[in-house]
């Protein structure tokens, strides 16, 4: 079973590979998904997890994206002001709906761990679900911007902004929809977006600084630069 590949392989390829699956399966209505959506993808979500693979968390996370637009679509959200019925009534009756959903799977559970990852390319994808999240339940996603601290550093907000995130975040916050809509309402989820973007990535891009982390880790610079080609 492909989940327990998932699960037990100690191979990142396989397991990068069968989530890819996964969301193949989840976006062409594989009869495996179809049969309980939910329990597929709440199922896959923890077990990815408890995975220490960037990779294979940051496909889960598009897993998990994928799910939230299905859900969104499926209860009638449309960003639309003409839709069919979009009282406020009805529209807040489908984003409790949502979050009903959302709380099931345990998908914030498993967001808001991953923006406390050590991994930059997890936490950018989990803040980015996060908003689209937020801009199909909450109000008003558009927060005023809080107020840095004169003199801190772009990495000492980007911290402080995590901290502030998950530290209020527990499991009864995650399982409880109105707390949820409190939570991602007065959270500056656009602020830490902005601050990663500005912060250099884990891995940076240019071939140069590839090169200087390649020389950095052979431990001898000169004696290697002609063998880097």
């Amino acid at each position: 079973m492909d989940l327990e590949i998932l699960s037990t392989d100690s191979e990142g390829f396989p397991r990068r590979a069968v989530i890819r699956v996964f969301i193949d399966w989840l976006r062409d209505g594989h009869p495996e998904v179809l049969a309980d959506p939910e329990q597929f993808v709440s199922r896959a979500i923890q077990a990815v997890d408890r995975d220490l693979d960037w990779e294979v968390k940051v496909s889960g996370l598009e897993l998990a994206k994928v799910f939230a637009a299905q859900m969104s679509g499926r209860l009638g959200l449309s960003d639309c002001p003409y839709a069919a019925d979009s009282s406020p009534a009805s529209q807040a009756a489908r984003r409790l709906k949502l979050l009903e959903a959302f709380c099931r799977v345990k998908l914030f559970e498993f967001l808001f761990g991953a923006l406390y990852d050590c991994d930059r390319p997890v936490v950018l994808k989990a803040c980015e679900i996060l908003l689209a999240v937020k801009s199909k339940i909450c109000k008003d996603s558009r927060l005023e911007e809080s107020s840095l601290e004169l003199g801190s550093t772009s990495q000492q907000r980007e911290e402080k902004q995590r901290e502030e995130l998950i530290l209020p975040v527990g499991e009864r916050i995650s399982q409880d929809p109105e707390c949820l809509i409190l939570f991602l309402e007065t959270t500056d989820l656009e602020g830490l977006q902005r601050s990663l973007d500005r912060s250099s990535d884990h891995l940076e891009k240019s071939p140069q600084s590839l090169l200087q982390d390649i020389l950095s880790a052979a431990g001898n610079t000169e004696d290697n630069e002609a063998d880097c080609y």
